[in-house]
């Protein structure tokens, strides 16, 4: 499945944006930022770069990794203490804050460096994320016990700017934004996922590539969402080619339902 939506490393494309990315993830584990913070539009492919990172990390990382950030689910700190294993129920803050900072330090005494990554960031309140710094105060002298990785959305950028969030807007080392393909990249991208999932030439004509990129804006999900039922569609026509034809045939019976919200109308 070339245009699968789940977040595959494998399929990774490394246009020129989302390889400054990865660039700045690895800095920011290798340098042992407090703070790293990526976002993007959604479905710029933030997750898979995230899950890429995860990829190369060694034993020498004790990873966290925190999906779910809506409150209605509990708490940043259960999360936190659930993404590492440990037991939170029954147990007030204080002492939630103790546990963490104990496996923490366990974690330090074994030469393992601690690694919080939260996806969805744009969804934290004010009070989580200066629980969040209040985690990083663990970090003494020049030991650096946890670093936190922050994915999120564009909106997540404005809520770092309100004054009330300045302490720990300071305490953000690397910063980046994901852009979405540029319109050269799109056809690269598009021959990258159908190669490795085990294509020996190309599926899609150049027309065809065209056409997506101008509907898509080069937004990898919606390319994804597109090429798929493109794939469909040619296997229901008999074509070896998935041609401009049935590029706009998919369009124009998908747009209302999954692509209109974040793309451009046909008339367009």
């Amino acid at each position: 499945m070339p245009f699968d939506l789940l977040p595959d490393p494998r399929f990774l494309y490394c246009g020129p944006s989302h390889d400054t990315a990865l660039t700045c993830l690895r800095y920011g584990i290798e340098s042992g930022a407090g703070f790293t913070v990526i976002t993007g539009d959604i479905g710029a492919g933030k997750t898979t770069l995230i899950r890429s990172i995860l990829g190369e990390l060694t034993q020498e990382f004790v990873v966290g990794l925190v999906t779910n950030t809506h409150r209605d689910f509990g708490t940043l700190l259960e999360w936190i203490l659930l993404s590492f294993g440990l037991d939170y129920k029954g147990k007030t803050d204080m002492e939630r804050y103790e546990l963490l900072a104990s496996f923490f330090v366990d974690c330090y005494a074994n030469n393992q460096r601690v690694i919080i990554i939260i996806d969805e960031a744009q969804n934290l309140e004010i009070d989580e994320l200066e629980k969040l710094r209040v985690i990083s105060n663990l970090n003494a002298d020049h030991h650096r016990i946890v670093q936190i990785i922050l994915s999120g959305q564009p909106e997540f950028r404005d809520t770092l700017r309100l004054p009330v969030l300045k302490q720990f807007a300071q305490r953000v080392t690397v910063d980046f934004h994901v852009n979405p393909l540029p319109m050269d990249e799109v056809g690269n991208y598009i021959h990258h996922r159908t190669q490795t999932a085990g294509a020996e030439e190309k599926i899609f004509t150049d027309e065809a590539v065209v056409k997506i990129g101008e509907y898509t804006s080069g937004v990898p999900r919606l390319i994804n969402i597109l090429c798929n039922n493109a794939l469909v569609y040619a296997f229901g026509y008999r074509h070896d080619l998935v041609n401009e034809e049935i590029i706009v045939s998919v369009i124009a019976d998908t747009k209302d339902i999954c692509m209109l919200p974040f793309s451009h109308s046909l008339e367009n």
